[in-house]
């Protein structure tokens, strides 16, 4: 008896290698445009290298539908992952309804797929969130004729589609789950919530009458002039908040839960402008638990010039993402390849320069932070002074629109 428990334990933890801690990306690109329509993976990453398709998430068009607005029907419209919820959400364009999939990171398997009932407004926005008492939420934030409106469906796949549509009372707002903005160039998904701020630091979303629990130090406002304050990361852990003034210095604070506690992020950031003079909408920010990972940006013009690694880009579509050279081509935004790191626990920074402006960091997880460098994934361990030496994960062209990862434990 024992002998054969002995054997179970060793497949468990040794000869069964889907059983034991995996690193899965879900590659596709989040596109809001129904002529370039891209079809989204749930990718399986092996500790060998081997990479494989684990499901299709969202299909992408057919030949004849490519470029015909009119039969268009598919490809990913907007994907985000919120893992204290454990949970990704992929929304692929519909005809008339936006059905939804969910995938449990758990089991890096889809457990749930619904459509959306008819809403009584336009659909602007869509955030993750997490409603108390109700769990993890896929939240529409709908507007029209100067009214404001949530919706939220639940993604327990315990609850029925038809039972999952709930109403939202305003104070739900202070639930939502921001991760922040993936990709380069527009690649990825930008959830960021505008919230107005107010001279004394108090953070006040009017049309739902709700104060967020915490207020921007004085101080730390000094010299901006109506600044306008977007959430940038909202997750356990820390909130990070971007403030943009037309003649002010432009700046990132943080809120750390954990003591209540103000900090600006030390590392280098600017608001990026694009070619048309209009400024982007967020930086590439995003959040993993007590890190932020930012990748840098400048507005194109004589001291960055071009964006770096032009020679290794890919310049063909494919079914999974656009052609990154003709993505970067026109546009305002250089990425001349360094990725930050910024350690709020213990408040460290870390940069890891690729040379490559289409590289981005996926995860940070278990002291290990993970990043992207064109099709290649590489991982870097995470001490208290530096980074470790970067280790090749795996290298796939389908990793090339790899935005979004995580470990399924």
């Amino acid at each position: 008896m024992f002998k054969r428990i002995a054997l179970c334990a060793l497949c468990l933890f040794e000869a069964c290698p889907q059983m034991r801690a995996q690193l899965h990306v879900i590659a596709g690109t989040a596109s809001d445009s129904r002529v370039e329509p891209f079809a989204a993976y749930l990718v399986r990453v092996a500790d060998d290298g081997t990479v494989s398709r684990a499901a299709s998430l969202v299909p992408g068009p057919s030949s004849q539908n490519r470029h015909n607005r009119e039969l268009y029907t598919t490809g990913s419209a907007w994907i985000d992952v919120a893992r204290g919820s454990n949970k990704a959400v992929l929304i692929p364009h519909g005809s008339g309804r936006d059905n939804f999939v969910v995938v449990d990171l758990g089991t890096a398997g889809v457990t749930k797929k619904c459509d959306w009932p008819d809403l009584p407004m336009p659909t602007l926005y869509y955030h993750l969130a997490e409603l108390p008492g109700r769990g993890p939420a896929l939240v529409a934030e709908m507007f029209a004729e100067g009214r404001e409106k949530l919706a939220g469906m639940l993604l327990d796949k315990s609850v029925p589609c038809e039972s999952s549509l709930v109403d939202m009372a305003p104070t739900d707002i202070l639930g939502l789950r921001v991760f922040g903005r993936t990709g380069v160039s527009d690649t990825g998904t930008s959830d960021a919530v505008n919230v107005p701020v107010d001279a004394s630091g108090r953070l006040t979303q009017r049309l739902w009458g709700v104060t967020f629990p915490f207020a921007i130090p004085e101080p730390m406002l000094a010299g901006m002039v109506n600044p306008i304050s977007v959430i940038l990361v909202d997750n356990t852990r820390l909130v990070a908040i971007g403030l943009f003034a037309k003649a002010s210095p432009h700046r990132i604070l943080v809120y750390r839960k954990s003591d209540r506690t103000w900090h600006r992020l030390p590392i280098p950031y600017e608001r990026v402008f694009l070619a048309d003079g209009q400024s982007t909408p967020a930086p590439w920010l995003t959040g993993f638990g007590d890190f932020l990972a930012l990748t840098e940006a400048h507005t194109k013009d004589a001291d960055f010039p071009e964006t770096a690694g032009k020679a290794a880009w890919r310049n063909t579509r494919t079914e999974t993402g656009p052609s990154i050279a003709e993505r970067f081509k026109d546009e305002g935004v250089v990425f001349p390849g360094k990725l930050h790191l910024y350690d709020m626990a213990h408040e460290r920074s870390y940069t890891i320069t690729t040379n490559q402006g289409d590289s981005e960091i996926l995860l940070v997880e278990d002291g290990v932070v993970y990043y992207r460098v064109n099709d290649a994934i590489y991982k870097c361990t995470i001490s208290d002074a530096v980074l470790g030496p970067p280790q090749l994960v795996a290298k796939s062209e389908i990793l090339g629109d790899a935005h979004w990862a995580f470990i399924r434990h």
